[in-house]
């Protein structure tokens, strides 16, 4: 059944909207000169895929991976300009039919803000649409401490943020697209109106399972996205 009012659409960023992981991405680079390189390389996909998947607690794969390296806040940024060229094949597509059906697009993710902002700014996402997780830097200009106070550095934060959003926009559907277990959550406890699960670049069977919707490629998202406006 079509939504009267345009909705807001809420898109995770990491093996959604963009083919890579960011943070991950991050961590590959500052370790690319280690000795055990490929070692750590596996540790980190291991983490991250027990974190997407709900076997492992957000923040905790968060904390995890956030400890492996010194992180240069540089070295997010050039990640973040890498990124727009991993724009998920067809993703701009759905954003322009989105955009064209006036609908209010968010990105939300559990990534680091400056991996996100050029993403956003490739696909004509306003920056003050961009959620994402943020970190302390000290003199020397490396990544200190992860900002635990911001709700996305939680499985739960999603949810929260969409429930805060929506409060500026009380008679519009919410609309939530991921791959991940946190972005399920949102869909779980009640956070969103309609969550579409999707399998683009990475297939979570956890989240395919139990997703109402399920996209297993843009093809499927951009037809998803035409049925409800």
């Amino acid at each position: 059944m079509p939504i009267p009012l345009p909705p807001l659409v809420f898109f995770d960023f990491d093996s959604t909207l963009v083919s890579k992981e960011s943070f991950d991405t991050v961590l590959a680079l500052a370790l690319q000169n280690h000795p055990d390189a490929e070692k750590y390389q596996r540790e980190i996909e291991n983490i991250t895929n027990l974190g997407m998947s709900g076997a492992l607690d957000f923040r905790e794969s968060l904390l995890q991976r956030f400890s492996l390296a010194p992180l240069p806040k540089a070295l997010f940024e050039t990640v973040g300009e890498n990124l727009t060229a991993y724009i998920t094949e067809g993703m701009d597509e759905v954003i322009a039919f989105l955009q064209a059906q006036k609908a209010e697009i968010f990105i939300l993710s559990g990534g680091f803000l400056p991996c996100l902002i050029p993403v956003a700014k490739k696909i004509g996402i306003p920056e003050n649409h961009v959620f994402g997780n943020t970190f302390s830097v000290n003199t020397e200009g490396f990544a200190t401490e992860i900002d635990l106070q911001n709700p996305l550095s939680t499985g739960a934060g999603k949810g929260e943020l969409i429930a805060q959003i929506q409060k500026g926009y009380p008679h519009h559907k919410t609309i939530l697209v991921g791959d991940g277990a946190n972005d399920l959550n949102a869909y779980t406890t009640k956070k969103v109106d309609i969550f579409c699960g999707f399998g683009g670049n990475v297939f979570r069977k956890t989240i395919f399972d139990q997703s109402p919707h399920y996209a297993h490629n843009v093809g499927e998202l951009l037809s998803f996205f035409s049925s409800l406006l």
